[in-house]
């Protein structure tokens, strides 16, 4: 049952992935109208307004990035992701921004969007001015005719978390399956002290055995035929005590009375 629930949420992860590539995909077409509109028309003003409208209004993170390496144009919604204010993002090269690690697997995806293909479902870290780092994926593709290539990024930190949560809490529920499957199997018990042989041959009292493999805990106390065997005088063991009851015995007793 664990596998087949991680399982469903791989698939609708996908599925969102697969969504926002295709949604992607749209904005950089529409962009990519938008500037041969503006090469072949004579209504500059009114699609430079129209582009402002997309760009304003995205909850997505649009850019457009020239050949060497730095913005060209961006949406407000990086100084919203990622703190810092655009006209510094935009005065920086790219890959400033870009986690260490993922710097070079940046370029190539960038490399491949300059050769004329198109880029979906790509990711990777951006540096947040606050020092921690945003999970980005990535549609990116080009316009020849104006050596630019257009990206739509969109924020994945928070599923990203939320993946890694459910897969720490996966993993530990198969671990507490696991030790539950163990502690199903034959144990040896003394038959005399009760205390268990663990797989190293050493024994152990039943709380250190069964705590060491689960995430019990255990509360002491005494139930009342055991209560009633005490104050008669009878060992737990079977063998009458010695003098009859001890006095921390009989002052334990007093305790569970109230007296």
């Amino acid at each position: 049952m664990v596998e087949r629930a991680a399982e469903a949420e791989r698939a609708a992860s996908l599925a969102n992935v697969v969504l926002f590539g295709g949604m992607g995909i749209a904005f950089l077409l529409l962009c990519g109208a938008f500037y041969l509109a503006l090469r072949e028309t004579g209504r500059r003003s009114q699609v430079e307004y129209e582009l402002d409208q997309v760009f304003a209004v995205s909850a997505d993170m649009l850019c457009i990035a020239g050949f060497d390496g730095y913005f060209k144009r961006l949406s407000p919604a990086w100084e919203r992701t990622l703190g810092y204010p655009v006209r510094e993002l935009l005065t920086r090269p790219w890959t400033d921004f870009v986690h260490p690690d993922d710097v070079h697997a940046s370029q190539v995806a960038t490399d491949g969007v300059e050769g004329g293909g198109t880029v979906t479902s790509f990711e990777n870290r951006y540096r947040a001015k606050d020092g921690t780092y945003r999970w980005l994926l990535w549609t990116s593709t080009l316009i020849p005719s104006r050596g630019l290539s257009f990206g739509v990024a969109r924020d994945m930190t928070a599923q990203k978390l939320q993946a890694e949560e459910r897969e720490r809490l996966i993993a530990e529920l198969k671990e507490a399956l696991a030790n539950v499957k163990t502690l199903g199997g034959l144990l040896p018990l003394c038959a005399y002290c009760k205390k268990i042989r663990d797989d190293q041959h050493y024994w152990q009292t039943l709380e250190t055995y069964v705590g060491a493999r689960t995430n019990a805990q255990f509360s002491h106390g005494i139930c009342p035929s055991c209560v009633q065997r005490l104050e008669s005088g009878e060992a737990l063991d079977g063998a009458p005590p010695p003098g009859g009851v001890s006095s921390s015995v009989a002052s334990f007793l007093n305790r569970l009375r109230g007296r």
